[in-house]
């Protein structure tokens, strides 16, 4: 996956399998997709993707299956990064 593949579906939903007994999914809405850095010689440019979902059906730092209309099914590393009470966010970092 590049930057130019995924920018264009911010404010998009992602669908993660939930482990919350009664929902099936959490929906996870993209933030931001932007440049995290500079790339080495020949290697796609490092970039960074910030995901929001509900606190109440919060995601561990680790591998999911992200399900996107217009992307497929990618798995991607998140780390939560912040919570307010209300809503989550998760980082993932691509280099």
């Amino acid at each position: 996956m590049e930057l130019n593949d995924i920018q264009p579906l911010v404010g998009e939903q992602f669908a993660v399998p939930s482990d919350v007994e009664g929902e099936p999914f959490v929906l996870l809405n993209l933030c931001s997709a932007e440049l995290s850095g500079k790339g080495h010689a020949g290697r796609a440019e490092p970039f960074s993707l910030i995901f929001e979902g509900p606190s109440s059906s919060p995601l561990s730092q680790g591998s999911y299956r992200l399900s996107n209309a217009n992307l497929g099914e990618q798995d991607i590393f998140v780390v939560p990064i912040s919570d307010d009470g209300t809503n989550r966010q998760y980082q993932a970092i691509f280099n």
